[in-house]
């Protein structure tokens, strides 16, 4: 009897092809998932003593004349922290972005529960070229824990995904 007669044999040569697909499968799923990932926009988040900071993508307000940037903030209860942001414009071909006004200090921001809570200001949106502006902001925040009366020191700039005006 040839071995690829016998019984045993073609259950294993069954059971092998089934480990195979299954392995290919999964692999497939992991390819792609992490191409989904690599093609996802990036939320960039910074966490420091206890606290997380977001800067989210700018939003059109007044029929793309301002614009709405936004930072989510999460952090220990009874935390305050100090927010600082900077509006941008995109530039392209090894030009600089362009720092749109002076730095944005948000006022002390007491933190009670644990709650997320979205802070939000209001900007107009720049006009420094022809054709569409590539708009973004750029955070960094300092905390002070509860009991303490010291901030700790600030984050890294952490920027926003940035947002193509007019919409």
């Amino acid at each position: 009897m040839f071995a690829s007669q016998h019984p045993d044999a073609a259950h294993t040569s069954s059971r092998r092809r089934s480990s195979r697909t299954r392995v290919l499968v999964a692999g497939t799923l992991l390819a792609l998932a992490g191409s989904t990932l690599a093609v996802a926009p990036a939320q960039a988040a910074t966490t420091r003593d206890g606290c997380t900071v977001t800067p989210l993508a700018p939003k059109s307000q007044n029929n793309g004349q301002s614009v709405l940037l936004r930072v989510t903030v999460k952090c220990k209860p009874d935390t305050t922290l100090s927010v600082e942001s900077q509006l941008w414009e995109k530039d392209g071909g090894g030009n600089p972005d362009d720092r749109q006004g002076p730095v944005e200090k948000r006022h002390w921001v007491y933190v009670k529960d644990a709650n997320p809570r979205t802070l939000s200001y209001v900007r107009d949106v720049p006009n420094t070229e022809t054709g569409a502006e590539e708009v973004y902001h750029s955070v960094r925040f300092q905390v002070r824990p509860a009991g303490d009366w010291l901030f700790g020191q600030w984050t890294n700039w952490e920027e926003s995904p940035w947002t193509v005006f007019p919409q």
